[in-house]
């Protein structure tokens, strides 16, 4: 049981370093993304690279959601474990 808890402890840690990051990129992503709406707006840009931009943004929130979804869950199973509660709610 000892060793479940410090694999999830040390999962959750890695995940929550992860999570900061993709949230960075989420951010740079959107940014990204509203400027090149602009450029296509005002004809700097094609339709395709629009696209291109639109997909790469979408990639970026996935990639943070799927993280979020996996810190979640070790979180809510290590409070089960542990019979403590981690997250205030």
């Amino acid at each position: 049981m000892k060793k479940e808890i410090i694999n999830l402890y040390t999962n959750i840690l890695s995940q929550l370093n992860v999570l900061k990051l993709n949230s960075e990129n989420v951010s740079i992503s959107n940014a990204q993304y509203a400027i090149a709406e602009k450029d296509f707006t005002n004809g700097v840009i094609n339709f395709g690279d629009l696209s291109q931009e639109k997909q790469r943004q979408t990639n970026t929130l996935q990639q943070y959601e799927t993280t979020k979804s996996e810190f979640t869950k070790s979180l809510l199973i290590l409070e089960l474990i542990t019979n403590t509660p981690i997250i205030n709610q």
